[in-house]
């Protein structure tokens, strides 16, 4: 919010609505801070949650990328954190168009079928419902959705390395 304003302005005053715009987002800079704080300690459960359905759902995927479950565990960390910084912040357009961009064109190219996609950012939805607040979640679920659909707008690969998937999700491993 306050970068889009302020790049925004170049040299001009507010007008009204800016600054009403400006004084709502102040009015929830406490709350943001208070959420964003509680992601940052859930990031890492909320990657591993994820990761352990995706171990179950896909068995053969390990045999297929044998560090993909290792990197899979950094990569829902920081797109948990992207998606903190962007609530904090109120911006998505900046994120887009420093991180979301990239990281879609990494995902182009790591070869996973739009299922196995589609499983994992609806497995990090439901680990960020599951381990955070319902205020937190409340604040940054429109962001994770925002993620969500942008990054699952990738074309389906011409080769697929995911492994077969499961219908059911075993109890145990």
């Amino acid at each position: 919010m306050l970068l889009s304003v302020m790049t925004k302005l170049d040299g001009r005053y507010l007008k009204s609505r800016e600054r009403a715009d400006l004084k709502a987002y102040i009015g929830t800079i406490r709350n943001r801070r208070t959420a964003y704080d509680e992601i940052r300690r859930k990031a890492l459960p909320v990657a591993e949650g994820v990761i352990a359905e995706q171990r179950k759902r896909y068995p053969d995927f390990a045999k297929i990328r044998p560090q993909g479950f290792e990197k899979g565990t950094r990569d829902i960390h920081s797109l948990t954190n992207i998606a903190a910084n962007m609530m904090l912040q109120e911006a998505t357009e900046f994120y887009d168009s420093m991180f979301t961009e990239w990281y879609r064109t990494i995902l182009k190219a790591v070869h996973m079928s739009p299922q196995f996609l589609q499983d994992t950012f609806k497995s990090w939805q439901v680990q960020l419902e599951v381990n955070l607040t319902a205020d937190t979640h409340a604040l940054l679920r429109p962001y994770v959705q925002h993620l969500t659909d942008f990054l699952l707008n990738v074309p389906v690969p011409v080769k697929d390395e995911t492994g077969r998937r499961l219908a059911q999700i075993p109890a145990s491993v």
